[in-house]
C-alpha cells in the first residue's frame, strides 16, 4: 500500500474515547484487522477516508493491519490507558525559539503519535534555574539561546491535543551565578567552603526544609505550571554533590534532604504528574518514598552493559512496586548519525529495557535522538532509522500488556534447561544463554497473571556488551526452536519487523510441553503462552 500511512490520532486514549486512526494516501477501501494480544477485535472492510472510528474499546494494547489488493499491508498501534503516565514512553522536545513555525509544531506532534508518547519533558524552556518564568514573553536563556513563552504554549497545547502530558524541565537546586551572588546564605558549599558549582554555569542550592532556598523554588515550580500550563515538572538532579555543607558549615546528606523535599513538591502540586531524575540511580533507594509517578534513573558509567539497565530496572520495580520505571539512557552512536551500528544499538537497548518491564527515554522533536544530556543537542535520524524506530515502537505499544503486566517477574533462571531445570528449552543455531553474554542469543523468562512471555535478544553477533557503543548488525535468527511445560495450547509469536501483531504458531503436543518453531526474526523475539 505505497504512500499510505495509518496514525492514531492520539499518543493514547482515554477509557470512554473514541479510538480514531488516520488513514492517509489511500485510494482504495482495504480489510481493517485489529488484534489484542493474538485475538481479533474487529476485521473488515473500510472505504478510503482519512478517519477511521473504531469506537471506545477497553484498556490495553492493540495492533492495526490494513490490507488491500496486491499491495503491502500498512501497520500501527494504540493503546487505551486510564492515564497517559500509566505507561509513560517518555520523549522530549527541546526547540522553543521565537521563529518556531506552525510546520515544525505539527511535525513535533505527528512524531508524538507515531511513537505514541504519552509524556513529553520540555527541555530546556525556562529563563533562569531559580527563575523560572521570569517577566518577558521573549528572551535569552542562560545557554544563550533564544526562547519565548509563545512556542512553549503552543506547543503544551499540541502536546494536550494528542493526549500527552507536557512535563516541565525544572532542576531542584540549580542557583544562576546573579541569584547565588545574593544569596550566599541559599547554596551548598564544599568543607572549605567553596560553593559547589556546575561548570562556570551554576552553584547548587541548599534544599535543606529550614532554607529559604526550598519554598523559594518550589514557588517557582507553582508559578511554571500555573502560567505556562504544564501537566507535570522533570524534577532534575546533577548527581552530586551527595554530602555537602551549608553556609554555616553544617553537615547534609542529599539522600536524606529529597524525599521530604518531593512531598512538599507533592503538596504544592497535588495534580502535577513528576519525574524526579536519579542519575546513576542516586538516591533511588530514598526517593522512592516520595509520591512520584515514576521512578527514573538517567544511566552512566558504570552502568555500561546491558545487564546493568536490566539491574536498574528490577531494583527500581522491587522498590517501588507498580510504579513505572524510565531510564533515560542515551545513545551515543547516533551522535555519528544513522549508522547500521547506531541502528543496532537502539534495536537491543530498547528490547533490553522493554523485555523488563521498563521505559526507555530516547526519541523525540519528530525525527530525534537523545545523545547528550543537554537535550538541544539531540541528534536527527534519517527516514530508514525514524520507519525502524516507529515499528520497535508500535510493537511494544501493541504488547504493553504484557511488558508492563502488573506483578511480572523474571523466571529465567528457575525454568531454563539446566542442571535442576527442566521446564523451558530453548534451542538455536548459536549459543542460547539465560544472561546476556556476546556471542550469543538472550533468553529473559517473563511470568505474570497473563501468562508465560519469553523474550529472545539476538546478541550472537556482539563482541561487547556495552549498550551505549555501535552494535555490530546481525543477520535474522532463524532455527530456532522452544520447548515449554505448559498446560495451555496456544503459542503467540511476535517481533517488530513481522508487525505489531502477535500470531499463532503451531505448536506441538509433547507430554507436558509445548514445542514450536519460530519464524526467523531480527534482534527481538517475543513468545506468549497464555494462562
Amino acid at each position: 500500500m505505497s504512500g499510505q500511512d495509518l496514525v492514531p490520532t492520539h499518543a493514547t486514549f482515554a477509557p470512554d474515547q473514541p479510538v480514531v486512526l488516520e488513514w492517509t494516501g489511500a485510494a482504495a477501501p482495504a480489510r481493517l484487522v485489529v488484534t489484542r494480544l493474538g485475538e481479533r477485535v474487529r476485521d473488515e472492510q473500510v472505504p478510503p477516508g482519512r478517519l477511521l472510528d473504531l469506537g471506545v474499546l477497553p484498556v490495553g494494547g492493540y495492533a492495526v493491519r490494513l490490507l488491500g489488493e496486491d499491495e503491502a499491508p500498512v501497520t500501527s498501534a494504540f493503546d487505551v490507558l486510564a492515564a497517559p503516565v500509566d505507561r509513560p514512553r517518555y520523549g522530549f522536545l527541546s526547540e522553543f525559539g521565537p521563529g518556531r513555525s506552525p510546520e515544525e509544531t505539527a511535525a513535533a506532534s505527528l512524531g508524538l503519535r507515531r511513537l505514541h508518547l504519552t509524556a513529553v519533558q520540555f527541555y530546556d524552556w525556562a529563563y533562569r534555574h531559580a527563575d523560572l518564568v521570569g517577566s518577558a514573553e521573549e528572551f535569552t536563556d542562560i545557554c544563550g539561546r533564544d526562547l519565548s513563552h509563545r512556542t512553549t504554549r503552543s506547543l503544551i497545547a499540541a502536546c494536550r491535543e494528542v493526549g500527552a502530558s507536557a512535563v516541565g524541565y525544572a532542576a531542584v537546586y540549580g542557583v544562576a551565578m546573579d541569584y547565588a551572588e545574593e544569596h550566599p546564605d541559599q547554596l551548598l558549599y564544599h568543607r572549605d567552603g567553596t560553593a559547589y558549582a556546575l561548570a562556570d554555569l551554576l552553584k547548587i542550592g541548599n534544599l535543606a526544609p529550614d532554607n529559604p532556598w526550598h519554598d523559594h523554588i518550589i514557588g517557582q515550580f507553582r508559578r511554571a505550571v500555573d502560567e505556562l500550563g504544564f501537566d507535570g515538572l522533570h524534577l532534575d538532579t546533577y548527581g552530586f554533590p551527595k554530602i555537602a555543607w551549608d553556609h554555616e558549615g553544617r553537615p547534609l546528606d542529599l539522600a536524606e534532604l529529597f524525599p521530604p523535599f518531593l512531598r512538599e513538591v507533592r503538596r504544592a502540586l497535588p495534580e502535577a504528574t513528576l519525574f524526579f531524575n536519579n542519575v546513576n540511580d542516586y538516591p533511588t533507594w530514598t526517593s522512592v518514598a516520595a509520591p512520584l509517578d515514576t521512578t527514573y534513573v538517567e544511566v552512566w558509567d558504570p552502568h555500561r552493559e546491558y545487564r546493568h539497565l536490566v539491574a536498574l530496572i528490577e531494583a527500581a520495580r522491587l522498590s517501588a512496586p507498580g510504579r513505572p520505571v524510565v531510564l533515560a539512557a542515551y545513545l551515543v552512536p547516533f551522535a555519528d548519525g544513522s549508522t547500521p551500528g547506531a541502528e543496532w544499538a537502539a534495536r537491543l537497548a530498547l528490547a533490553t529495557i522493554w523485555a523488563h518491564g521498563g521505559h526507555h527515554l530516547l526519541c523525540g522533536e519528530g525525527d530525534g535522538v537523545l545523545t547528550h544530556p543537554y537535550y538541544p543537542n539531540f541528534a536527527r535520524v534519517d527516514a530508514g532509522t525514524g520507519r525502524l524506530l516507529r515499528d520497535w515502537f508500535d510493537f511494544a505499544v501493541a504488547n504493553g500488556d504484557l511488558l508492563h503486566a502488573p506483578k511480572a517477574r523474571t523466571i529465567t533462571h528457575s525454568h531454563l534447561s539446566g542442571d535442576e531445570n527442566d521446564d523451558l528449552a530453548v534451542t538455536a543455531a548459536v549459543p542460547v544463554s539465560p544472561d546476556p553474554v556476546a556471542g550469543s542469543l538472550w533468553v529473559v523468562a517473563r511470568s505474570s497473571a497473563l501468562g508465560m512471555t519469553l523474550h529472545l535478544i539476538d546478541l550472537a553477533g556482539q563482541e561487547d556488551l556495552e549498550w551505549n557503543r555501535p552494535k555490530q548488525p546481525s543477520l535474522p535468527v532463524g532455527s530456532v526452536t522452544v520447548r515449554v511445560r505448559w498446560a495451555g495450547e496456544r503459542l503467540l509469536f511476535g517481533s517488530p519487523e513481522h508487525g505489531p501483531e502477535l500470531v499463532d504458531l503451531p505448536a506441538v503436543r509433547d507430554g507436558d510441553y509445548l514445542v514450536a518453531e519460530l519464524p526467523a526474526f531480527t534482534g527481538w523475539g517475543l513468545v506468549h503462552l497464555p494462562r
